[in-house]
């Protein structure tokens, strides 16, 4: 991906820079030195849900800013303009069904299938594969509640379709650094499937929950009623 930076700053430049707390769209109306300029923050005008139109935050503010600054601003949009575009094209070319490899870092990878929602190819996980860590992939909690990493949780649900940074497909010629080491493409699927609970988990489990109502109960009455509350509660639990 090439980008052609900008060079030299000149009247009428628009660019963003951060201002309290906006990042809002200026521009460039005057020389003030060498390689000093006054820039004024032009408005956005914001049509709200009832059909009003306000102005943007901030309108009108002016101050001076070095070219450095301008150029590294205009030059970072037209790289991450670019990038998008460049994903957006790159996304149109893939053909539906086909399998591709999301790379979530350390060797853990999202194996995905092309699908199109909203008239857009994405991406959506069907396994996950590689070295992920136990608390990415389903487990139980200590009261036996079935928890599904976030990732797995998009292959449960079948949802969560998306369009990742093209530079985390294992596949895409600008992956940064992935063709190194392992070929997630010929990894063995996780298993997202949760072992049924032993007799002894079951019990360690309702324990953990009475634990919890025991410390929600105590957090959230008075103490007399909590401990009456408890008192109750606990009678004819054997541990």
């Amino acid at each position: 991906m090439k980008v052609k930076d900008a060079k030299r700053v000149s009247k009428g430049m628009k660019f963003r820079s951060n201002f309290a707390d906006s990042n809002p769209l200026w521009e460039v109306i005057a020389r003030r030195g060498n390689g000093v300029w006054e820039c004024k923050i032009v408005n956005e005008p914001i049509t709200l849900d009832d059909g009003r139109v306000i102005d943007s935050d901030w309108v009108g503010k002016v101050d001076v800013f070095d070219s450095k600054h301008i150029l590294a601003c205009v030059n970072s949009e037209r790289f991450f303009k670019k990038l998008k575009e460049d994903s957006d094209n790159w996304f149109e070319t893939l053909k539906e069904g086909d399998t591709y490899h999301y790379c979530n870092g350390f060797g853990q990878y999202v194996r995905c299938k092309v699908v199109t929602e909203s008239k857009e190819k994405k991406f959506q996980p069907i396994a996950l594969v590689g070295k992920w860590k136990g608390y990415d992939l389903p487990h139980r909690s200590e009261t036996g509640e079935v928890r599904y990493g976030y990732h797995a949780q998009k292959i449960v649900d079948g949802k969560g379709a998306w369009q990742p940074s093209t530079t985390c497909v294992y596949e895409h010629p600008d992956a940064t650094g992935y063709h190194k080491g392992d070929d997630p493409r010929k990894m063995e699927e996780i298993s997202l499937e949760v072992p049924e609970m032993t007799s002894q988990e079951k019990e360690d489990a309702e324990l953990a929950k009475t634990i919890l109502w025991v410390h929600v109960t105590l957090t959230s009455h008075k103490p007399r009623e909590a401990i009456s509350m408890i008192k109750k509660h606990l009678e004819g639990i054997e541990v």
